[in-house]
C-alpha cells in the first residue's frame, strides 16, 4: 500500500468500501482495495472544499456600497485578466475570461 497523507487516510477509512464497490461496478479493480483513494484526489477534494468555503464567505460579504479588501483583490484580479485578454484576443474575449482567471491563479 502506498504512503498516505493524513487526509487521504481519513477518506480511505471512511469511504474505502463504497469507492471500491463503485470502481468494481465500473469493471475497474483498484490496485489497493483497502485504500482506493489516492493522495492526489484527496488533495483535489481538500482544495475544492477550501475554495468553496472561501467563495461562499466572499459571496456573503459582497457589497456594492462598501466593498472589503478581499472583494477589492478579486475584482482587481478579474479586471487585470479581462484587460489582458481583451488586449491579446480582442473584443470577443469575454467567453474566455473565466478560463484565463483559473489558469492565472493556479500558475
Amino acid at each position: 500500500m502506498p504512503e498516505q497523507l493524513w487526509f487521504t487516510a481519513i477518506l480511505n477509512r471512511l469511504f474505502a468500501h463504497p469507492v471500491t464497490a463503485f470502481l468494481r461496478a465500473l469493471h475497474h479493480e483498484p490496485k489497493y482495495p483497502q485504500a482506493p483513494i489516492a493522495n492526489s484526489f484527496a488533495m483535489e477534494l481538500l482544495v475544492f472544499f477550501f475554495l468553496l468555503i472561501l467563495f461562499l464567505l466572499l459571496r456573503s460579504r459582497l457589497s456594492v456600497d462598501s466593498p472589503g479588501g478581499l472583494q477589492h483583490a478579486f475584482e482587481g484580479i478579474e479586471g487585470f485578466v479581462s484587460d489582458q485578454s481583451r488586449e491579446i484576443i480582442g473584443h470577443h474575449s469575454e467567453p474566455y475570461v473565466p478560463f484565463f482567471a483559473i489558469v492565472s491563479s493556479s500558475s
